[in-house]
């Protein structure tokens, strides 16, 4: 969370819209897809201009193109509609 929260400074300012429990009975993302995703963060991925590709992503984890990019979207469509449920 603090490393989401130290990308997202990096963007500009963010507004908290939802502080409460959150169950992680159940993992919101597959190890995959939190493999992927954080990946991604840590790489730049999220900055603009972005500072990798998910070409780049792929290679770094040995996966096609194609698989990082359905992982990577599976995992912002999970993250984003989580949040846009609490709005």
């Amino acid at each position: 969370m603090q490393l989401m929260i130290k990308e997202l400074k990096k963007i500009g300012s963010f507004k908290t819209l939802f502080i409460g429990d959150v169950d992680f009975s159940q993992p919101l993302l597959s190890k995959q897809q939190k493999k992927i995703f954080s990946y991604a963060v840590q790489q730049g991925y999220y900055e603009l201009p972005r500072k990798t590709t998910i070409v780049e992503i792929a290679k770094a984890l040995q996966l096609s193109s194609a698989t990082a990019g359905e992982h990577l979207l599976k995992a912002e469509n999970k993250l984003l509609c989580g949040i846009a449920a609490k709005i």
